[in-house]
């Protein structure tokens, strides 16, 4: 149970890192970022089902 909380944190982090990638990729593009866009889904899938 430990592991999942440690796991979910991580991944509550990572999925803030997604954003702010993605945020600063379409100021810069003008488009999102698919390949960052299908991780930062799967990371919310992943939080999703651990909790």
């Amino acid at each position: 149970m430990i592991l999942f909380l440690i796991a979910y944190n991580i991944v509550e982090f990572l999925i803030l890192l997604v954003a702010l990638f993605q945020f600063v990729a379409v100021l810069f593009t003008g488009r999102v970022n698919e390949t960052v866009l299908r991780l930062g889904n799967n990371l919310c899938y992943f939080a999703l089902e651990a909790f």
